[in-house]
């Protein structure tokens, strides 16, 4: 009797071609974007001999990015017009909901610092965590706007800032603390969506309560003259 190596199962894709397949884990702090793009680079200079009607196909993170990454992306298109719909309905002023709406969207520049300090990769969850992120950015604008009703625009939007500042700030720390444990876990799933939702909160925190009332105000001061 001599020892030998045999494989004990055989795997096929799609029930016809057999495959090999090749896992690997990242480590923590690493960024899949890069280790993936070093893996393509290894892969152009070493794999040039391979035989005909051998193929390599990339699965994990890069299958599910391309197959779900643009739904995702609709999804997000989707609900932005949802929001605008509701702000309509709400306000009844299309330039009220236009001007909350396009200020929601400065949430991105904190997201991607965010994820850029952190070495994370703007993925599924990433998305999943923006979604939510532009509905609380739009509460708080209406928190805000709701305020600066029945004087002039210069009062109500100084009444506004002053008096709003206190529930937008404590509800968006609560938020921003609510993900903090998604963040210490380090989780590879979960890291990007609540890294996205703190910074996004923090990042846009000054710029409701300080130039929410005076873009308010100024896009506006020309009906106090009528």
């Amino acid at each position: 009797i001599e020892p030998d190596w045999k494989m004990n199962s055989l795997t096929r894709l799609g029930g016809t071609d057999q495959s090999i397949l090749v896992s690997a884990d990242i480590k923590k702090g690493k960024s899949f974007g890069t280790l993936n793009k070093r893996f393509r680079t290894w892969m152009k200079e070493n794999m040039t001999d391979i035989q005909d009607g051998i193929t390599i196909e990339e699965r994990g993170n890069t299958l599910l990015n391309k197959r779900y990454g643009g739904q995702l992306a609709l999804s997000l298109v989707f609900a932005v017009i949802v929001l605008l719909l509701f702000l309509l309905i709400n306000f009844k002023k299309i330039s009220i909901s236009l001007l909350i709406l396009v200020q929601s969207l400065f949430c991105l520049l904190g997201s991607f610092l965010g994820l850029w300090i952190f070495g994370l990769d703007f993925g599924m969850t990433a998305i999943l965590g923006l979604i939510s992120l532009i509905g609380i950015i739009v509460r708080n604008g209406i928190i805000m706007y709701e305020y600066a009703e029945g004087l002039s625009i210069r009062e109500s939007a100084m009444l506004a800032g002053s008096r709003r500042m206190r529930p937008i700030f404590l509800t968006s720390c609560t938020t921003a603390l609510g993900v903090l444990p998604m963040i210490i876990s380090h989780d590879a799933l979960w890291m990007p969506m609540g890294v996205v939702i703190c910074f996004g909160v923090l990042f846009t925190l000054p710029l409701i309560v300080l130039t929410m009332p005076v873009i308010y105000w100024r896009a506006y001061s020309k009906l106090d003259k009528q």
